[in-house]
């Protein structure tokens, strides 16, 4: 009876050993290789990847292009640094604002005092400065381009200053467009800037 329960035991030992032996050899392996993991039998099997954390959607990038309305208000673009300069510009930007939409009371008060009544009237009535897809030739129908550039020149005679009223994009070849520049007469006078336009 000893020499059966020796012989067991050694035969348990050996059993246990083997196994533990197996389970070393799985861990080795899991260890070298993620995408393995050990079964309860001591066998490996293929599993998939870890799940990935859900990902949150990035905003959508802003707009870099403002779209205007048809009836939107010109886009006009003043570029002088020199306060004074400055001041021309936006007083032509004004009358050019209430011309392009039609509000010719207001840009005949804009008018110097050395603009005649003749040409007041002519310009509240409708009769002198109207836009046309006829006259698309004539120079004056930069004045009446959505999107313009003023520009003080510099040209300075007594009182008056010359700004140049020039569209801010070319379009070259483009049927009803008129390239060139319109050079307008800034009055100065009661202390303010004033448009000098004459027929």
């Amino acid at each position: 009876m000893g020499v059966i329960t020796a012989r067991r035991d050694v035969a348990e030992r050996v059993r246990g050993a083997a196994m533990w032996a197996v389970v070393g050899v799985a861990l080795a392996a899991a260890a070298a290789c993620p995408a393995q993991a050990q079964s309860a039998g001591g066998t490996l099997r293929r599993v998939g990847p870890a799940p990935k954390p859900a990902r949150t959607p990035s905003p959508a990038p802003a707009a870099t292009r403002v779209v205007l309305p048809a009836n939107a208000p010109p886009v006009l673009s003043i570029t002088s640094l020199d306060l004074h300069l400055r001041a021309a510009e936006t007083r032509l930007a004004q009358f050019l604002s209430a011309l392009q939409r039609n509000r010719r009371d207001r840009a005949a008060r804009l008018l110097s005092s050395r603009v005649s009544a003749r040409n007041r009237r002519a310009l509240r009535s409708g009769a002198w400065l109207w836009k046309s897809p006829q006259r698309a030739r004539d120079i004056s129908q930069i004045l009446y381009y959505p999107d313009l550039q003023l520009r003080a020149t510099g040209k300075r005679y007594g009182n008056v200053l010359l700004v140049a009223v020039m569209p801010r994009v070319l379009r070259k070849g483009q049927k009803g467009f008129r390239a060139g520049y319109v050079e307008v007469p800034m009055r100065y006078e009661r202390g303010n800037w004033w448009v000098e336009l004459r027929r």
